[in-house]
């Protein structure tokens, strides 16, 4: 029934472009949006919206996601925030990544000259740091699905939805393949890192999104990562299954006023088996089990779905982005508190993280009002004030 569900629902709400939205007459109540992405309608995409469909062989629970859709309507008309990527490249020719790319205005394409004078050849969408290059084919598919998680078109008809409607996404490849540890990162080094990570500053992008781990520590990337507090650095815990505090991993452990470090939940608000964990040095979770989203089109493959907290990370980044978008006058700091403190505290992730799962909604009116919206907590639907009673349980 995973369609079915959404089908009867879908006349209740007004029809916005092939989507939906809802909302009370009131005021009062919260107005949403559902998009028409055929993932989204489906219910494959639980991470944005879980209404206990079942992932895997795991059973959800009703709510454990990011509450994405009462933010959506606040973030249409928002201003396009630049996210970077610093990860094994993305895949271009995907028709629900390509109305999200960024562009370097100042360079030409194909030209075989540095336009802009930064010492980069024809940088038109980015960087290769591995091979100091513009080649950013996407050759482990991760990459390609971390972008889609943030950045993918939204009510665009097509595959699945991201969590940010406005964005530009700029792909920084520092890997290409897994490290003998099936973790990303261990085959970069601080040195490329470092080198991606300044253009990315340059090119002006406010969230940093490092979907990897397993790098050495490095004074220079810590203290690199302290000194740019106007941007927020987003980094995966780890899938090791360790205590943070006991076991740290970088480039997540590296402290800095304005980096969130985001652990791994499933669709049950519990901590995903493998996911690195630390009541004080992971600072929140997000979706990680079984997310479906943008492949590179190997085998033929457009869409999939992926676990880890790579996966978490990028909702987190794309949480960050959205509200930036809605309110570009905040700074990094604000970015960062207002997403922890508008984060659901659920019993499955007590003494894991020091917030909770993230709450989009919450965080949005965290950043605005000083106060999330409880009662978004407890119901996903909303008519005339009242609660929707959802019956049966969706399989």
């Amino acid at each position: 029934m995973r369609s079915t569900l959404l089908g009867l629902l879908v006349p209740t709400f007004l029809l916005l472009d092939g989507g939906c939205t809802g909302g009370g007459s009131s005021g009062t109540t919260p107005s949403f949006i559902l998009p028409d992405d055929p993932a989204f309608t489906n219910l494959e995409q639980w991470g944005l919206y879980n209404l206990g469909q079942d992932v895997g062989v795991v059973d959800g629970i009703i709510g454990s996601d990011i509450r994405i859709i009462y933010a959506w309507p606040d973030a249409w008309s928002g201003k396009p925030v630049l996210v970077a990527l610093l990860d094994s490249g993305l895949f271009f020719e995907h028709p629900d990544l390509n109305g999200s790319l960024w562009e370097n205005q100042d360079e030409q394409a194909g030209n075989g000259l540095d336009d802009d004078g930064n010492g980069l050849i024809d940088d038109l969408h980015g960087w290769n740091f591995l091979e100091n290059n513009a080649d950013l084919t996407d050759r482990v598919g991760h990459g390609t699905h971390v972008a889609g998680i943030i950045g993918a078109g939204v009510n665009n008809g097509i595959g699945i939805a991201g969590v940010v409607p406005r964005v530009r996404l700029l792909p920084l490849k520092v890997f290409d393949r897994y490290g003998s540890s099936e973790e990303l990162g261990a085959v970069t080094d601080d040195a490329h890192y470092l080198r991606a990570l300044h253009y990315a500053i340059e090119m002006g992008a406010r969230v940093i999104n490092n979907s990897w781990g397993g790098i050495p520590s490095s004074s220079q990337v810590g203290a690199f990562l302290d000194d740019h507090p106007e941007t927020v650095f987003v980094f995966a815990a780890g899938n090791r299954n360790h205590d943070l505090e006991a076991f740290p991993y970088y480039p997540a452990s590296f402290p800095c006023k304005t980096c969130l470090v985001v652990a791994a939940g499933n669709n049950r608000d519990e901590l995903w088996s493998l996911s690195n964990y630390g009541a004080v040095s992971v600072d929140i979770a997000a979706p990680g089990y079984e997310i479906r989203s943008t492949l590179s089109g190997v085998e033929g493959r457009y869409y999939g779905e992926l676990s880890g907290t790579s996966q978490a990370a990028a909702f987190v980044s794309g949480a960050a982005a959205l509200l930036w978008s809605v309110q570009p006058t905040a700074t990094a700091a604000e970015i960062c508190a207002a997403l922890l403190e508008g984060a659901d505290r659920v019993p499955g992730l007590q003494g894991k993280v020091v917030a909770g799962r993230l709450n989009v909604t919450s965080a949005l009116h965290s950043l605005r009002d000083g106060a999330g919206i409880e009662d978004l907590a407890s119901s996903h639907f909303f008519f005339s004030g009242s609660p929707f009673l959802l019956l049966s349980r969706v399989r």
